[in-house]
C-alpha cells in the first residue's frame, strides 16, 4: 500500500476526534432572484445601466438612495452557509461551532469540520445526526469567474498557522454553552459543560480551518451599474402610498418606590419598599406603508415589478410624550428604504452558498474522511475503487456526485445523483435534492448569459495521474460503529461505519493494530467492532 504513501497524504492523527459534520460548504453566483425566465433574462441583457426615475409619495430620496446603494454593492447575496450563520460571537468567544438557525448572529463563522477530543467527541458524536449536520464543513466554490476573491483569504507563504494565543476561560465557555443551548444546539452545550475536559472541546472550537479550503468570495462582478442620470438603459420608479391610523391616546398604569419630600424611600414595617402605582399619558402612532415599484425599458417595455408592505409604530408617554413621538415620515422611512434595497438583489447576480452533505457509509467513509480534510484526489481514488468493486454502489456514486458538484461539474454530478437516487436508502430529502439542484443550476448558468453576458469559466477535478492499488485481500469487515485509535485506548481518529475493510497487522485479545485500504494504520477495540 505505499501508493497512497507517496502519492497523497494519510489521514493525520493530530486530528484526534470524529468528525461530526461531513459536508461541503459551497457558494456559487446565481441570476437575480427575478431573473427568473429566458423572457426577463433577455430585457436584462438590453440594460447595462439603472437610473431611478420618479417616486411619488414620501420618503422618495430614502427609496431613491436605496435603491442605487444596492444595485452598485458588489456584496450581493449570501455568503455563509446555515451551519456558518450558526457560530455566534458570544461573550468574547470569537468563532463557536454553534447551530444554524435564523436567529444566528450574521459574523464570518467558524471554518472546517468539528473535529473534537476524547470526552467532548464523544458527546457530540453522540448526537442526533439532524444536530449534527448543522455543524461546519469544508469549504470547497467552482472557480466558474463570477466571484470576487478576497484576498486576504489567500493563503501566505509568509504566514503561519497559529493557534489562538488565548484560550476563553471557562466562564466564558459556559456563557458560549448556555447560549447554544437556548439556540437549540444540544450536542455543542454537552461538549461545552464537561468539566475537566472543556477546554480541550474550546481548542476544537477555535481552530483555524482546514488546510486547502477554496479563499474566501468578497463580492459579486457586476454587470449592470446604477447611475443618477436619466439616460440609462432602464429605469425604476415607484409610488409609495402611506395611511397613518388615527393616533390614540391612553393612560397607562406603572409602578414605582414611595419617596418622602427628601427623595428618601419609605418602607413598611418589615423593612421593604413601599410600591405606589400611578398613571402616566401615552400615546401611539401607526402608519401602514406600500411600495410598487418597477423597472422598465427606456422605451417603456416592463422588465419586471416589486412590491413591499409594512406596519410601523411608536408609543410614547410622559409629559413630553407629544414631541418624542416619531413622525410618520420617520415611521415609514426604513420600510420605504428597504423597499428600494430589494432593487439590488432582484436583478443583479447573487451568491448563493448552500451545504453539500457527503453520505459515509461502509465503502465510502474512508473516501469521505480523505475529503473532510481536503484529500480530494485520494478521496476520489477510494470511491472510484469502490464503485470498480460494485458499480451499483449507490453511496460511492452519491459521493462522488457531490463532490464533482462543488467542483462546478454539474452535468457529470448529475448523472450520478440520478443513478443513486434509485437506491431506497436515498430516499429522504436531504439525499434527494441533487438532481433538482443541478437541473436549477444548469438552468441559471444559461440565463446567467443571456441576462449578463456571463459565462461561466470550465472547471476541472484534480484526479490523479494514476490511482494506487487497492487490495481487498485479507480485509475483514467491521460490524459495529466503533472507534479508530492512534494507539491502544489512545485518541480516536475517526469513527468507522459498518462494513469498512481493516486488515488486521497484530491481532491481541482485546486490541488490533490495523490497516485500512489507505495503507494507514490505526487500533481498534475487537469487542466494540466486531459481533
Amino acid at each position: 500500500m505505499l501508493g497512497f504513501t507517496s502519492l497523497f497524504f494519510l489521514m493525520s492523527t493530530s486530528f484526534a476526534g470524529p468528525l461530526v459534520a461531513h459536508g461541503i460548504n459551497s457558494s456559487r453566483v446565481t441570476p437575480g432572484n427575478q431573473v427568473d425566465s429566458p423572457e426577463v433574462a433577455a430585457l436584462v441583457g438590453k440594460v447595462k445601466t439603472v437610473a431611478v426615475g420618479q417616486v411619488s409619495g414620501p420618503n422618495a430620496q430614502a427609496f431613491k438612495n436605496a435603491a442605487l446603494t444596492s444595485i452598485n454593492n458588489p456584496r450581493q447575496g449570501a455568503y455563509q452557509t446555515g451551519a456558518e450563520m450558526g457560530a455566534s460571537v458570544v461573550g468574547g468567544l470569537g468563532k463557536l461551532a454553534s447551530v444554524g438557525t435564523k436567529m444566528a448572529a450574521q459574523n464570518v463563522g467558524f471554518v472546517g469540520a468539528g473535529l473534537v477530543g476524547k470526552a467532548g467527541a464523544k458527546a457530540i458524536d453522540g448526537a442526533s445526526e439532524a444536530a449534527a449536520e448543522r455543524l461546519d464543513g469544508i469549504d470547497r466554490h467552482p472557480a466558474e469567474g463570477f466571484g470576487i476573491i478576497d484576498e486576504s483569504s489567500l493563503p501566505s507563504e509568509k504566514t503561519e498557522e497559529k493557534a489562538p494565543s488565548v484560550l476563553p476561560s471557562d466562564a466564558k465557555l459556559q456563557t458560549a454553552a448556555n447560549v447554544a443551548g437556548m439556540l437549540g444546539a444540544g450536542q455543542v452545550k454537552s461538549a461545552l459543560e464537561l468539566g475537566k475536559d472543556i477546554k480541550s472541546v474550546g481548542k476544537a472550537f477555535f481552530r483555524e480551518g482546514v488546510a486547502g479550503n477554496s479563499p474566501k468570495f468578497s463580492g459579486v462582478h457586476l454587470p449592470i451599474e446604477g447611475v443618477e442620470s436619466s439616460r440609462s438603459d432602464a429605469i425604476i420608479t415607484a409610488k409609495v402610498n402611506r395611511e397613518q391610523k388615527p393616533d390614540k391616546h391612553f393612560k397607562e398604569t406603572r409602578t414605582k418606590k414611595k419617596r418622602d419630600k427628601n427623595g428618601k424611600i419609605v418602607r413598611d414595617k418589615d423593612g421593604k419598599p413601599i410600591i405606589i402605582k400611578y398613571e402616566v399619558d401615552c400615546i401611539k402612532r401607526v402608519i401602514e406603508v406600500t411600495i410598487s415599484s418597477k423597472l422598465a425599458l427606456s422605451n417603456g417595455a416592463k422588465i419586471m415589478g416589486s412590491k413591499k408592505s409594512g406596519t410601523a409604530s411608536d408609543k410614547q408617554c410622559g409629559k413630553e410624550r407629544m414631541k418624542k413621538i416619531k413622525s410618520p415620515d420617520a415611521l415609514s422611512r426604513p420600510i420605504v428604504r428597504a423597499a428600494g434595497s430589494k432593487w439590488g438583489a432582484h436583478i443583479q447576480p447573487q451568491m448563493d452558498s448552500l451545504r453539500l452533505k457527503f453520505y459515509p457509509t461502509g465503502t465510502t467513509a474512508l473516501s469521505v474522511s480523505h475529503m473532510m480534510q481536503n484529500g480530494h484526489a485520494p478521496g476520489m481514488c477510494l470511491l472510484d475503487d469502490a464503485l470498480g468493486r460494485n458499480a451499483d454502489d449507490h453511496a460511492a456514486q452519491y459521493n462522488k456526485a457531490t463532490l464533482l458538484e462543488a467542483y462546478g461539474l454539474y452535468n457529470e454530478a448529475l448523472g450520478l445523483y440520478t443513478t443513486a437516487n434509485a437506491s431506497p436508502d436515498l430516499q429522504k430529502p436531504r439525499w434527494k435534492k441533487g438532481m433538482g439542484r443541478m437541473n436549477t443550476r444548469l438552468n441559471d448558468l444559461k440565463l446567467m448569459e443571456v441576462a449578463y453576458g456571463m459565462t461561466a469559466q470550465a472547471t476541472s477535478f484534480p484526479y490523479a495521474e494514476s490511482c494506487p492499488e487497492i487490495s481487498t485481500d485479507g480485509t475483514i469487515a467491521v460490524t459495529k460503529r466503533a472507534g479508530l485509535h492512534v494507539a491502544e485506548k489512545g485518541d480516536v481518529i475517526r469513527k468507522l461505519h459498518e462494513g469498512e475493510l481493516l486488515r488486521i497487522i497484530q491481532d491481541g485479545k482485546k486490541w488490533a493494530h490495523v490497516e485500512q485500504l489507505d495503507g494507514s494504520e490505526g487500533w481498534i477495540n475487537r469487542k466494540k467492532a466486531f459481533k
